[in-house]
């Protein structure tokens, strides 16, 4: 049991960061192609 506490301690630290991470990266990625979009239909206009 001593050695499953830390272990899910160290979860809980590494956890939320990398989901933030993954969102942040998600976010940049949707971002950066909306400006590719939105570059695009005002060069075509």
């Amino acid at each position: 049991v001593k050695t499953i506490f830390p272990l899910g301690f160290y979860g809980l630290l590494t956890v939320p960061p990398l989901l933030a991470l993954m969102n942040v990266f998600w976010f940049w990625k949707i971002v950066k192609g909306l400006i590719k979009t939105l570059s695009r239909s005002r060069h075509q206009n």
